[in-house]
């Protein structure tokens, strides 16, 4: 069985998936990505594909996890609460 992780914090849960996010600029690319879906997604918007951020792979990389990183949940949540 895989280690137990109920005691860590989302933002913790984060950094176990994505290494990388440990790093405070390409959290802020990973955060930047997520802000960007959300708000294709609220006004409507393709979100299929992931739009281009940095010509740098390592922060498109970033970028495009934090795209894809943003739930079905996250946005009925960013709907019903009007943000």
């Amino acid at each position: 069985m895989g280690a137990d992780i109920s005691y860590l914090c989302p933002v913790e849960l984060l950094k176990r998936f994505y290494p990388e996010l440990k790093n405070a600029k390409l959290r802020t690319i990973f955060d930047d990505g997520r802000r960007a879906r959300l708000a294709a997604e609220y006004k409507g918007l393709d979100t299929n594909n992931v739009p281009l951020y940095s010509r740098n792979a390592t922060w498109q990389s970033a970028y495009h996890k934090g795209w894809r990183a943003v739930t079905p949940q996250d946005i009925a949540f960013m709907k019903r609460n009007n943000l």
